[in-house]
């Protein structure tokens, strides 16, 4: 296996977004170790987010063992996070290593990708809210017209009925 270009990793990026979708899946669970090692992930570059070797070789891990298990492969051996990574890479064989190794060199590029992808998507959420909030507005808005105009014809009925009282009233004085 070469290692990745540039399209290749968008490749297999678009490949991994099409798995995020479901639920618990290898490609999520990775997708979420991401932003799990950085809270304010969208807003951070990959330099920052992938802060020590040792997490841009996890994320690799979790990256490679998806594509392993895609490719109808058994799934890499357990890596706990409490376990060094050296110590997990040593129960791999040559193939797997290679390919984890391929990983392991486009783990910037596809966390750009990643997080390019996460910040549209976010993006997507907050116009969709803030549409919803204008129409909810909007509803609301119309509410409050409807009410001020039984308001104003109310108040007018009651005008002209003080105005008739008046007149009658006064008729009767003068009587």
């Amino acid at each position: 296996m070469e290692v990745f270009s540039d399209q290749k990793a968008v490749r297999v990026l678009e490949d991994a977004r099409n798995k995020l979708v479901g639920p618990n899946s290898c490609w999520q669970n990775a997708y979420t170790y991401l932003r799990k090692i950085s809270s304010i992930y969208l807003f951070t570059g990959c330099k920052e987010t992938i802060t020590t070797e040792e997490k841009r070789k996890r994320f690799a891990w979790y990256l490679s063992d998806c594509f392993i298990k895609d490719s109808g492969r058994p799934a890499f051996p357990t890596c706990k996070d409490e376990s060094t990574m050296m110590s997990c890479l040593k129960k791999l064989d040559d193939h797997e290593l290679k390919i984890y190794l391929d990983f392991l060199l486009e783990t910037n590029t596809i966390c750009q990708q990643l997080q390019s992808y996460a910040f549209k998507h976010e993006i997507e959420r907050l116009v969709n809210e803030l549409k919803s909030t204008v129409q909810n507005t909007e509803d609301k808005l119309d509410i409050l017209e409807s009410k001020s105009d039984s308001l104003i014809q109310t108040s007018s009925m009651i005008h002209d009925s003080l105005g008739s009282l008046r007149g009658s009233c006064g008729k009767h004085l003068r009587n």
